[in-house]
């Protein structure tokens, strides 16, 4: 992994060497094994090393081409790299000693522009071409390695971190307050939205082109929304998928130091894990996991759905895999409130559900005092492997295929209702039933109800009537059509990602997500529906091709679990610390005026007396507390660090 900066004057300036020294200055924590900059008149480069493969004792950069037409920098970890080389004509042994910078710049000396969806893996790419005058900045497909940039009259700069920015002239250092009140309100937000002013982030599968005809953004990559896979059999869908799946999991496994996969007790994590530990016992090597456990005894109370102790499921794992090694990762007595600080000076940031922070960071510290230095995830497995097939019964109402519609549902009139006709409403119908259910009418201002922000502020901001214009009305209505609001997601948890590479920089593991995989989404996505369900049994796909991997208590398992299960009793007991910085974010001349902190400062009081279901629990303390409250202490931060 590495961060990346630059700077092209369009005036024809030369670049001070200066400017870019200070542009990288704030990069060096990120970056601590070697890099280098690079200037030439009006442009410059650079680029700081943080090594996770083996290929990456290689790196050199920035990477000058031969014939000394481009130059590149780059954050990359690519997954495609025998199938790059076999396209390049590049012998094994030499391919085995290039680093992935290298593989880029001749994809781009052989096929320029074209090069940019040959390139699977996660990556944020900026060259320059003497000859053409050109500087190309792109974001590969899926959204692991974010690339911002801020675009002037007079000079682009870019870089893979918001403060390597600010330290740019002219580049302003300021929240954007619309978009802050979109982040709060969960409205709908832009592709290449930042909370930045004036600092925009490449959507996936973009380049931004800047030449003699000015700057302008192209896309290289758009999933097909329309494209089904129909192939012969039931059982030629599952060995498709084993077979990318399998080359997914096997590419994220270079490393120069072990890895470890960051494991529950669901579908997503233990496939990875099961394919995982199969590829590293042939190999001869241990699989360590690492599970986030509330405390011993631990008896809160939790939805039937719901399960909080992964436990078991890890067990049988490890009984499955004898190369497979847990490790259960406690975090008793810590709030998301403790160290923000240091987590908003690598992040510059919130956390989007700051209750998961504790344990996320604890599993980095363990898995990095363990020597392992990629941690393989499941995240986006809902999206892809472990789609559940959700639109099926709406997408069978819709063709008048009652009596098949009826067998999926098992012959349950409420879950035909509930997954099949539901998402079928009218919106205004849909929010009318939904006051019914929840006992409080729908309104015109909808998240006042589970959103901290200053209602005044909302309105000023105009995010009820911004949302509408795009077709937006904060309904949260189950999706009637799959692919399409999968890769919307997608789009969506892009935003993200700029806190996720942050702490892979801090804690020194990689955190690599075999599910998000370009070939694994773009396979999953143009699967019909009935493959993820079949005569009512969801995750369809996954069943069949996990049923000799997995356990029985995991195939089996009807119950999902909870992440930080123990999120309220910490709260209550971290009352006093609470307290504290409710009065330290009323400090925050920002804070006070975009959330409403006397609402906060009511929550937090209550605390020990707070009761009512769990679902209004969770979206007073969940929703508009914990969001609330980590926002404003990012506020409170970011007013102090200007200085």
């Amino acid at each position: 992994m590495s961060v990346i900066w630059g700077l092209l004057h369009l005036d024809g300036r030369p670049v001070e060497a200066d400017v870019l020294a200070a542009m990288g200055a704030p990069l060096r924590p990120y970056g601590p094994d070697g890099g280098g900059t690079w200037i030439e008149g009006a442009v410059g480069l650079g680029q700081r090393l943080l090594a996770f493969t083996p290929e990456d004792d290689f790196e050199r950069q920035p990477l000058r081409s031969a014939d000394g037409r481009f130059t590149l920098v780059c954050d990359a970890r690519l997954d495609n790299r025998a199938e790059l080389a076999e396209a390049l004509g590049l012998k094994a042994a030499d391919a085995s000693g290039m680093p992935d910078s290298a593989f880029i710049l001749a994809a781009f000396e052989r096929w320029d522009l074209a090069a940019l969806p040959k390139l699977i893996g996660p990556a944020a790419i900026a060259l320059w071409d003497g000859r053409e005058r050109r500087l190309v900045l792109a974001s590969t497909p899926m959204g692991e390695r974010p690339l911002l940039y801020h675009a002037a009259p007079t000079f682009v700069a870019f870089a893979t971190r918001p403060k390597a920015l600010f330290a740019a002239p002219g580049v302003p250092r300021a929240i954007d307050l619309r978009l802050l009140a979109d982040y709060l309100t969960v409205a709908p937000r832009a592709r290449d939205a930042t909370l930045y002013q004036d600092v925009l982030r490449l959507p996936l599968g973009h380049a931004l082109i800047t030449d003699a005809r000015g700057v302008r953004r192209e896309c290289f990559w758009q999933p097909d929304v329309h494209h089904e896979l129909r192939l012969r059999r039931d059982e030629d869908y599952v060995e498709a998928f084993e077979s990318i799946f399998g080359r997914a999991v096997a590419a994220q496994l270079r490393s120069a130091r072990p890895v470890g996969v960051m494991m529950s007790g669901g579908f997503d994590s233990t496939s990875v894990a099961a394919v995982a530990a199969r590829i590293q016992r042939r190999r001869g090597l241990r699989l360590p996991t690492f599970t986030e456990v509330p405390r011993p005894g631990f008896d809160g109370a939790l939805a039937p759905s719901r399960y909080a102790d992964e436990t078991p499921f890890v067990t049988a794992m490890a009984r499955r895999y004898d190369n497979l090694v847990p490790t259960f990762v406690r975090t008793d007595g810590q709030c998301y409130v403790d160290g923000l600080d240091e987590f908003f000076e690598w992040a510059e940031m919130p956390f989007t559900n700051a209750s998961n922070r504790p344990w996320m960071e604890a599993i980095a510290r363990r898995a990095h005092d363990a020597g392992v230095g990629a941690l393989l995830t499941g995240a986006m497995g809902n999206l892809t492997i472990s789609w559940t097939g959700q639109t099926l019964l709406p997408a069978l109402l819709r063709r008048g295929q009652w009596r098949q519609a009826w067998r999926e549902a098992r012959g349950r009139p409420a879950r035909l209702v509930r997954e099949g006709l539901v998402p079928l409403l009218p919106e205004a119908l849909y929010c009318y039933l939904r006051g019914l259910r929840d006992h409080e009418p729908w309104t015109a201002e909808p998240w006042l109800a589970f959103s901290p922000i200053l209602p005044e502020f909302a309105r000023e901001q105009e995010v009820g009537p911004r949302a509408a214009a795009q077709g937006k009305h904060f309904a949260f209505q189950p999706p009637a059509a799959s692919r399409q609001a999968r890769i919307d997601t997608v789009y969506a948890t892009a935003f993200g990602r700029i806190v996720r590479t942050a702490q892979v920089a801090r804690f020194g593991v990689d955190s690599r997500d075999a599910t998000g995989d370009r070939r694994v989404f773009e396979f999953c996505l143009a699967l019909p529906e009935s493959q993820f369900q079949r005569d009512g049994a969801r995750r369809w796909l996954l069943r069949r091709a996990m049923a000799h991997r997995l356990p029985a208590e995991i195939l089996n398992n009807p119950r999902r679990g909870l992440q930080a299960a123990d999120w309220f009793e910490r709260l209550v007991a971290a009352q006093p610390a609470l307290l504290a910085a409710v009065t330290d974010a009323e400090c925050s001349e920002l804070a006070r005026a975009v959330i409403d902190l006397p609402r906060l400062r009511r929550l937090t009081e209550a605390l020990p007396t707070a009761h009512g279901s769990a679902w209004v629990l969770q979206r007073e303390y969940r929703g508009v507390y914990e969001t609330g409250l980590s926002t404003a202490l990012f506020l409170r931060w970011f007013e102090a660090s200007r200085i």
